[in-house]
């Protein structure tokens, strides 16, 4: 059985990064542990890391005090966990949509909310009552349980993850017609795109569109094909600075886009907007952020100009480009300004009103899995980054392939999670990738929160508005 351990051992590790998917793994092992056949919802377990697991996860799912692993030697080493207080045992049969006192015999499907899901009520199931053998022998995988439909349940949930495999479709929980000018698809083609894809029910997707490419028709078009979020590339609420900028719509266009939008029945809209323009100012930007409010916006992306070299402004840069501290004060006037009419930021970059955060880019921001198609697409699957080459030629005689891109590892973690206004978690951070910060990083971080850099509460760091406009040195010291 030293091989199940060792699996054990590993899978014990993995956390999933949604919510529901955290809450399905504690129900598999919930479940499969029979906690909700009896008076006592226990874990009896040979396994250490098994037992520390499952109190953590019936703490953070069922909102109760982690219940006590207690150790027994007289046969070797043996584990316990049980939640005692009766309260507590309401709790986390109320969480998971079982009556006191009444048998589990077969599978709430009620708890599995996503497709990952799945995959993590069996991590959980395994790890209460799974063994393996090893695969290079005669590989065997077994699950015991005494109740017949349970099994039954199990088997079927096995066969649905057949979709899973290399040649079956992903079902995604968001889709995202990036640019590009997206908007420049018809209804059809974004309908056929939408229905290969398959996403699952309520799923996020969004299509970028340009003022000038849409009419009201379109839109309509557009949501009705599943299109659910619109985000608009906006720049600018002046017409000199938009042609400044190369862009071919006016304020005037930018301004019907959004009413037609909502005419079409969109209610979920974004705008991106820019800051530190040539010869930018305050009474720009709130210009602008005038337009996009009144537009309907529900969220809103604020970018800093950046001039890449190879670009046009890079070979010939523009006239009274602001400084890199007057960049600063537009920016943290922009951050103050959005929070003022209730667009709270949430990144770096992005700002929404409550419950309208991008879930998509909340994906990449989170080191969630996603699969990016399409020339200079980017993707990260299983931790492993790949991309396509710029080259729309090679997409359309079929003769593109991805080009690997390295691991998506604790770095990418720590760089990512600072861009995001909730922060670090140094405890995620630990059971993640087994990282923690040193004395000299943590009188570093002390430093900054001194500074009005961060906050740290001893577990969360969080970066505030000017901390991000200086991210990258303090990711410096950091990494």
């Amino acid at each position: 059985m030293s091989f199940t351990a060792d699996v054990k051992t590993e899978l014990a590790a993995i956390r999933p990064q949604r919510g529901c998917c955290l809450a399905a793994q504690c129900y598999g092992m919930l479940e499969f542990a029979h906690a909700f056949c009896g008076a006592d919802i226990s874990l009896q377990t040979e396994h250490a890391a098994v037992a520390a697991t499952y109190s953590e996860l019936v703490a953070a799912c069922c909102s109760v005090a982690p219940p006590a692993v207690v150790e027994s030697k007289r046969r070797g080493a043996f584990y316990t966990v049980s939640v005692r207080e009766p309260w507590e045992r309401r709790r986390v049969l109320e969480r998971y949509g079982h009556a006191v006192g009444e048998p589990s015999v077969r599978l709430n499907r009620a708890n599995l909310d996503c497709d990952g899901c799945a995959p993590a009520l069996l991590r959980g199931a395994f790890l209460v009552c799974g063994a393996v053998s090893n695969p290079e022998s005669d590989y065997h995988l077994e699950f015991s349980m005494p109740y017949y439909n349970l099994s039954r349940d199990l088997l079927a949930l096995l066969r649905e993850l057949h979709r899973f495999a290399p040649d079956a479709p992903l079902r995604p929980d968001t889709v995202y017609f990036g640019g590009g000018t997206p908007s420049l698809l018809t209804p059809a083609q974004a309908k056929r795109l939408i229905r290969a894809a398959d996403p699952v029910p309520g799923a996020e997707i969004t299509l970028e569109a340009n003022p000038e490419t849409v009419t009201e028709e379109s839109l309509r078009g557009f949501r009705a094909a599943g299109v659910n979020r619109i985000s608009f590339g906006v720049q600018s609420a002046r017409d000199t600075q938009l042609r400044t900028l190369g862009r071919p719509h006016s304020a005037k266009q930018a301004r019907a886009a959004f009413a037609a939008a909502r005419r079409a029945g969109f209610e979920n809209i974004s705008g991106d907007i820019m800051l530190a323009l040539p010869h930018y100012t305050q009474a720009e930007f709130d210009e602008t952020l005038e337009l996009i409010e009144k537009g309907g916006a529900t969220h809103i992306s604020a970018y800093l100009l950046k001039i890449e070299p190879d670009s046009a402004f890079g070979k010939h840069p523009p006239e009274g480009l602001p400084t890199s501290d007057e960049a600063a004060d537009f920016y943290l006037y922009a951050v103050e300004q959005l929070e003022h009419h209730g667009y709270r930021q949430y990144e770096i970059s992005n700002f929404a009103k409550p419950g309208y955060e991008g879930k998509h880019n909340l994906i990449y921001w989170d080191c969630g899995d996603y699969l990016g198609l399409g020339p200079a697409a980017h993707s990260c699957m299983g931790g492993k980054r790949f991309c396509y080459a710029p080259d729309t030629a090679a997409f359309l005689q079929d003769a593109a392939a991805p080009i690997m891109d390295g691991s998506c590892g604790a770095e990418d973690y720590l760089i990512l999670q600072l861009r995001l206004r909730k922060g670090l978690d140094l405890e995620a951070y630990k059971t993640l990738y087994g990282k923690q910060f040193s004395t000299a990083q943590l009188a570093f971080v002390q430093n900054c929160v001194r500074a009005g850099y961060a906050t740290f509460d001893g577990r969360i760091l969080a970066l505030t508005p000017a901390g991000l406009i200086v991210q990258n040195s303090i990711l410096a010291q950091l990494l």
